[in-house]
C-alpha cells in the first residue's frame, strides 16, 4: 500500500506565483529530506493554468504584450529566487544569443535601448515570459527526477473550492474539451494573478490588455481617453503609437513624427500626476526611516499609530539627507506643467540630485518601502482613506517609478502635441453618448473653470482593482459566497483609538481592505471566520499575489511575490511535515 501524501498541493494559477511556488517547494524538501527520509516520494504537486502556457501568467504572455512592453522593474529585482532576484538579469545575459534567434525584434530592441540612458536594464516582458516558462519547467523536471509527484493542469479552470474537515475540493473544466474533473487536495495556494472585467461597451475598455485589441480597434485619427497617468498609462500610449516614428534630433533630443491621421490622446487622473523617473539609488543609510523605528512605534497599544507617523519619519529622513527642509506640497501639487515636471524627473535620473550622481529620495525611500508596508497593514479604516485621498497619488509616483526610455517616449508624445495630461480633482463627472462624443470628462480646473474633454473611445488604465468584488471569475466569486475567503479585516478597535477621528463609526468593528483577501502577512495563510465568530488563519489554505493588493501594497511585484511565496512554503512545511 502506497504511503499517503504529507504534502498533496494544489497550485491554482501556474503563472509568477506558482512558478515560484514550485521552486521554493523544492527548496523546502531537499532542506527537510535529511530529517524525513523519502519526503519527496510522499510529496503531490497539482498546478492548474486557465492559460495553454505555463510560466508567464497574464503579465509578461507574449499573446498580451508588444515587444516595446518593458517590466518596469529593473530585470535584476525578478529574478523568482527569493535568495537570488538578479537570476532574470544574469539568464537574460546569459541566453542572449538563443533570444535573439528565438525572436526577431530582441536584436533591434537591445540596440534601442542602448541610445538610452539606463541605472539598469529593463527586458521587453515577452522575455520576462520566456524566462518564467524556462524556469518552470525546469523545476517540474527536477521536482520529478527527486520523486515528486506533478501533474499539471493547462487550460484547466478551477470554477469552485469547497472546504471540509478532510480538506479541499476543486472542480476544474477542461476549456477544450469541456470536460469535468473533481480534485481533492490536502492543501492549496490561491495564485489567480491579474483579473479582468467584460467588456460590455465596444467603444469601453476596462483594460488595456492584450494590447493588439487596443490597436485592432481603436481606428486612426480617433480622441482617445485614457483613465490614469500611473505606468499602466503610459504603456496604454505606447501601445496605439508603436509606429516606430521615435528618432533623435540633432540635439540629442528624442522626438517623435506624429502619422499623417494621428489618434490624439487625454490622460485622466485626480492628480493629473505621472510617474517619477527611476535613476541611481546611493550609499546614503536611512537614520529615521527604519522597520526597527517603527516597530517601537506600533508596539505602543495605548493607540493605534497615525499614517502621519510614517510621514512624520520620512520627513526627517529626508531633512537630514538633504540637510534642508523637503518641500511636501510641490510633491503633493506640482506648480509645473506635467511636461516641465517630467522633463525635470528625467534630468534627475540621469544626473542625479546630488554630486555623486544618486537620486537621494530614491534611495531614502527604497530602504524605507517596508516600513510602509508595515504601517499600511496596521491602518484603520480612516486612515487608509486619509491615506488614499491625501497621499497615495503621491507615494505611488514615486515608489513605482517608470524606466527613463519610456519617461523619454512619454516627453516626446507630449512635445509633439498628441498627449494632455488632464488634473480632475475630485468633483468630475463622465458623461455618456453626449451630442458630440461618446464620452465626456466634465471637471474644475485649478482656477475653479468648467472644463470639458470630450473622447470617442476611452481605455481604464488604472491597473489590477484592489477588490476581489470586481473578480467575475466563478472560482472567486464561489469562495466570497462560501466565505472560505475574507474580504474585510474583523477587529475590534482600541479603547484609545477615536473612529471618528478617522471618519470611522464607533458601530464599525471591521478593517475594511478594498475587498482583497484578508490574510496573516507573516505566512500568507488566508484568514477564515468560525461559528463563533472569531477569526483565525486557515490551517492549509494561503493566497499571494494580485488578490492581496489591498492589504499588501506591493503585491503584485516581482519581489514581493517570491518572499511571500517562501513564507507560505515555509509554513506549508513546518506543518505538514
Amino acid at each position: 500500500m502506497p504511503l499517503s501524501f504529507l504534502i498533496d498541493l494544489s497550485i491554482i494559477g501556474g503563472g509568477l506565483t506558482g512558478s515560484a511556488m514550485l521552486w521554493e517547494c523544492i527548496r523546502q524538501a531537499q532542506t527537510a529530506a535529511g530529517k524525513t527520509p523519502g519526503l519527496p516520494s510522499r510529496m503531490r504537486i497539482r498546478i492548474f493554468e486557465k492559460q495553454n502556457r505555463f510560466g508567464p501568467g497574464f503579465p509578461h504572455n507574449i499573446d498580451n504584450v508588444l515587444p516595446f512592453h518593458i517590466t518596469n522593474m529593473c530585470a535584476s529585482d525578478m529574478g523568482i529566487f527569493a535568495k537570488n532576484p538578479e537570476d532574470f538579469q544574469s539568464w537574460t545575459v546569459r541566453n542572449r544569443a538563443f533570444l535573439i534567434k528565438r525572436f526577431s525584434w530582441f536584436g533591434p530592441f537591445l540596440d534601442q535601448q542602448a541610445d538610452f540612458t539606463a541605472v539598469c536594464d529593463h527586458y521587453p516582458r515577452a522575455i520576462m515570459g520566456e524566462y518564467l516558462k524556462t524556469r518552470f519547467f525546469q523545476a517540474v523536471a527536477l521536482a520529478r527526477k527527486m520523486g515528486i509527484t506533478v501533474d499539471l493542469h493547462g487550460g484547466t479552470e478551477v470554477s469552485d473550492l469547497q472546504q471540509d474537515s478532510k480538506g479541499f475540493r476543486l472542480s476544474c473544466q477542461t476549456l477544450a474539451t469541456g470536460e469535468t474533473l473533481l480534485i481533492k487536495a490536502a492543501q492549496v495556494l490561491i495564485a489567480t494573478g491579474h483579473w479582468q472585467k467584460q467588456r460590455l461597451d465596444p467603444f469601453f475598455f476596462p483594460s488595456p490588455w492584450p494590447a493588439q485589441t487596443l490597436r485592432q480597434r481603436i481606428p486612426m485619427g480617433t480622441k482617445v481617453g485614457i483613465i490614469g497617468t500611473s505606468l499602466s498609462a503610459i504603456e496604454t500610449l505606447l501601445t496605439l503609437t508603436s509606429e516606430d516614428r521615435f528618432g533623435r534630433s540633432e540635439s540629442g533630443e528624442l522626438v517623435y513624427q506624429p502619422p499623417e491621421n494621428t489618434r490624439t490622446f487625454c490622460l485622466f487622473s485626480r492628480k493629473g500626476l505621472l510617474p517619477k523617473v527611476r535613476g541611481r539609488t546611493g550609499a546614503y543609510q536611512n537614520q529615521f526611516f527604519r522597520s526597527d523605528i517603527l516597530e517601537k512605534i506600533l508596539a505602543d497599544k495605548t493607540r493605534l499609530p497615525p499614517w502621519e507617523t510614517v510621514f512624520e519619519l520620512l520627513d526627517s529622513e529626508l531633512k537630514s539627507a538633504y540637510g534642508r527642509p523637503f518641500n511636501w506640497d510641490n510633491i503633493i501639487t506640482p506648480s509645473g506643467t506635467p511636461e516641465t515636471v517630467l522633463t525635470q524627473s528625467i534630468k534627475d535620473a540621469i544626473e542625479g540630485d546630488t554630486q555623486e550622481g544618486d537620486v537621494l529620495w530614491q534611495t531614502v525611500l527604497s530602504q524605507g518601502i517596508d516600513v510602509v508596508k508595515q504601517a499600511y497593514i496596521n491602518l484603520t479604516p480612516g486612515q487608509r482613506k486619509r491615506f488614499e485621498a491625501q497621499y497615495g497619488s503621491a507615494f505611488f509616483t514615486h515608489a513605482a517609478t517608470q524606466p527613463i526610455i519610456n519617461a523619454e517616449k512619454l516627453l516626446a508624445l507630449i512635445r509633439a502635441g498628441i498627449v494632455e495630461i488632464i488634473r480632475l480633482g475630485d468633483a468630475y463627472r463622465l458623461l455618456k453618448d453626449t451630442p458630440d462624443a461618446r464620452y465626456a470628462l466634465v471637471y474644475k480646473d485649478r482656477e475653479g473653470h468648467n472644463r470639458k474633454h470630450p473622447c470617442a473611445y476611452l481605455v481604464d488604465a488604472r491597473g489590477q482593482e484592489k477588490s476581489m468584488l470586481t473578480d467575475p471569475s466563478s472560482l472567486t466569486q464561489s469562495m466570497i459566497a462560501r466565505k472560505i475567503v475574507l474580504t474585510e479585516i474583523s477587529r475590534s478597535y482600541d479603547q484609545t483609538d477615536d473612529p471618528a477621528r478617522d471618519g470611522d463609526t464607533a458601530s464599525e468593528a471591521g478593517h475594511h481592505i478594498a475587498g482583497s483577501v484578508w490574510i496573516d502577512p507573516e505566512t500568507h495563510q488566508v484568514m477564515q471566520r468560525s461559528s463563533d465568530g472569531q477569526t483565525k488563519p486557515a490551517e492549509s489554505l494561503y493566497a499571494v499575489g494580485a488578490m492581496v493588493r489591498g492589504q499588501i501594497l506591493d503585491a503584485s511585484m516581482a519581489r514581493s511575490i517570491v518572499r511571500s511565496v517562501s513564507k507560505a512554503a515555509a509554513h506549508l512545511f513546518d506543518t505538514a511535515v
